[in-house]
């Protein structure tokens, strides 16, 4: 290894600074211990260890392959294991460019809800030399925006990060999409001043100018935030009228439901009414003759005014610019002139087109939900009957939710006939709970004829599309009860027999086993079900004072124990209904061997009828001939008082 004249010097380097930890070994304080035969302590060793190079290469640390690492991490990142992808990055040589891995990691910790941890990764990669690009700070930016629990630091982190990109980072250049990462982390914290300060700070035109995104985050912020957030819109709808006039602007699907929907959540009946309007001018949906009324072109009028002055003020400049370039253009070259004219007479031909395009936006389910929930506002269902049939007559095709949130209009306004005809019609593509919501709508709708009759109506139907469940049911009998007329409930648990069958109950138990649309667990809907079903027919047996009970239960009997086989509860009564009738039987039998004293056999005496299952209604029984001593009158005004 020393023959060699080239490398002899080196390899003898080598050689002395290995054999020179042992001589500095040889202090005075090592020295000494070892005369006195006394053994030093270990040196401590650090947890964190570093990688080998051989472990390095092993885990894809590549000096020259960026890519390779980064692959690496992702793995690591899959498998949930942050710790080995961030050593992994530490063992990186600082040559290495590896902002995408840490792009990876920061995404990763954001995605997991720890910002702190994204935080601590951003600031080291910047102390390791790592300059951050442009996607790193839209994952931090935008990632602070969609954590769930919002925290005050938020915002100013954001805040740092969007000034540090754009003070300290020649390499990148901020666009509309950290712009807009960062208004919606300060719309998240109800911000609104800060949001305006964002705005204010935009270009007016150029391509770092606001957009159409822009103005949907801000727009959809508002909602449900007082009467002045909403004067806050109008305002910003107002300048974005502005621009679109000027052809700056393209009022896309998203910004137009934004403003529809800050209006449908709007404090008053002005605002809701203002929803249907906005519907109008974006989208030429006719109104209704309630609305046709309200002067239309002066709201127009207003909210275009700063769009028109805009409009004026462009045209102007344009024609003076246009007459610059003509007289420019003569001095130099007279046949010029014509040329430029005709290219600004198709700049304003495409800005015309654009604005035809923008004007005439499709209409989607989202704008329908969103018109149907301020027709839920107003409480009237006649305006959700309008936009739902000019919706449809445009050829749109709703959804469930959409038609969810028509039943629930019809709740709202208990419009029980719209209700059983929007059944009717669309019944084949309706779940269970979309049913109760129709039936919701029959109380109080009307007389009580009409009430139960319509009940009765998306009853049947349900039954037809195998959607008569135990929820529905129960729905069906509290819409009998709340017309007070016994002959009506009667008619109700009459209609409802066909549907409680053994074979019916087991077969809606298997369905809520596989699926989920009701909003309560099937146990609780079941135990509902069995108390309003006994209501019931005590309210009926009340009304006449006859004891029918036991008549109607048995023809719902093998339903119920399906009922309380399939249900945890039911379950559990008829184990401890067991146990008590054991050791009533063992009490019963013991009083007999000791023939003890009187207490006692009144005690047994007692136990003994509670047992016997042939008279369950004996205080019942008393109830009613109680009863038959009143008028009917006075038996009315008796079930009122319960």
């Amino acid at each position: 290894m020393l023959k060699c004249r080239s490398c002899a010097l080196r390899q003898i380097h080598s050689l002395l600074s290995i054999h020179q930890a042992s001589a500095r070994s040889f202090s005075s304080t090592s020295s000494n211990a070892l005369r006195n035969n006394i053994v030093a302590p270990p040196r401590r060793v650090k947890t964190y260890q570093k990688l080998s190079r051989a472990e390095f290469q092993e885990q894809g640390g590549a000096s020259t392959d960026a890519k390779k690492v980064s692959d690496e991490v992702e793995k690591f990142l899959k498998k949930g294991d942050v710790a080995k992808a961030h050593r992994l990055l530490e063992q990186a040589p600082r040559k290495l460019d590896t902002v995408y891995a840490w792009n990876s990691l920061m995404k990763h910790s954001l995605h997991t809800g720890n910002v702190t941890r994204a935080l601590k990764f951003y600031n080291e990669m910047k102390k390791r030399g790592v300059n951050p690009d442009s996607y790193t700070y839209v994952i931090l930016i935008s990632g602070l925006a969609s954590q769930p629990e919002y925290r005050e630091t938020h915002l100013q982190d954001a805040m740092k990060i969007y000034a540090h990109a754009r003070d300290k980072n020649d390499d990148v250049r901020l666009n509309t999409i950290h712009t807009n990462a960062l208004l919606s982390v300060a719309m998240k914290a109800k911000d609104t001043d800060q949001a305006f300060k964002i705005l204010s700070g935009l270009p007016s035109g150029g391509p770092n100018a606001p957009d159409s995104t822009t103005y949907t985050i801000f727009l959809r912020a508002l909602r449900e935030q007082g009467k002045d957030a909403l004067e806050d819109g109008k305002r910003v709808w107002a300048g974005v009228l502005g621009r679109f006039s000027r052809g700056d602007l393209v009022i896309d699907q998203l910004l137009a439901n934004a403003y529809i929907e800050m209006l449908a959540h709007g404090p008053d009946k002005e605002s809701w009414i203002e929803a249907f309007v906005a519907a109008n001018q974006i989208f030429d949906l006719a109104l209704p003759e309630k609305l046709k009324e309200r002067p239309v072109e002066e709201q127009k009028a207003e909210e275009g005014k700063e769009a028109q002055e805009g409009k004026e003020a462009q045209e102007v400049k344009e024609a003076q610019e246009v007459k610059e370039v003509q007289e420019g253009q003569e001095a130099q070259e007279g046949q010029q002139a014509p040329e430029v004219k005709e290219v600004k007479e198709v700049k304003k031909k495409e800005k015309k087109d654009n604005a035809f395009l923008g004007r005439w936006i499709r209409f989607d389910d989202f704008t329908l939900g969103i018109l149907l929930k301020a027709a839920e506002n107003l409480k009237d269902i006649s305006l959700a009957q309008h936009i739902w049939e000019k919706t449809v007559e445009g050829g749109l095709h709703p959804t469930t939710i959409a038609m969810q949130r028509y039943l629930r209009c019809c709740s709202i306004c208990h419009a029980g006939k719209a209700a059983a005809e929007f059944v009717e019609k669309y019944g084949n593509q309706l779940n269970e709970w979309n049913f109760v919501m129709a039936t919701k709508a029959c109380v109080t709708s009307g007389h009580a004829r009409e009430s139960i009759n319509n009940a009765s109506r998306i009853l049947k139907v349900a039954g037809d599309n195998n959607c008569a469940g135990l929820m529905l049911i129960r729905h069906n009998l509290l819409v009998a009860m709340t017309t007070k007329d016994y002959k009506l409930i009667k008619h109700a648990m009459v209609g409802i027999t066909k549907y409680i069958t053994p074979k019916a109950v087991e077969a809606w138990f298997k369905k809520m086993d596989g699926q989920r649309t009701l909003p309560r667990e099937r146990n609780i809907i079941a135990k509902e079900f069995i108390f309003t079903l006994k209501k019931a027919v005590f309210w009926h047996d009340m009304k006449y004072a006859r004891f029918e009970e036991s008549q109607w239960m048995d023809r719902f009997r093998d339903a119920k124990k399906v009922v309380q086989s399939n249900t945890e509860p039911g379950r559990r009564q008829e184990e401890e209904e067991e146990e008590d009738d054991e050791d009533t039987q063992k009490i019963i039998e013991q009083a007999a061997e000791k023939q003890e004293k009187p207490k006692v056999e009144k005690k047994v005496e007692r136990l003994q009828k509670s047992n016997l299952p042939e008279e369950p209604q004996e205080g019942l029984k008393q109830v009613l001939a109680d009863l038959r001593k009143f008028s009917d009158k006075e038996r009315r005004d008796f079930l009122k008082s319960l």
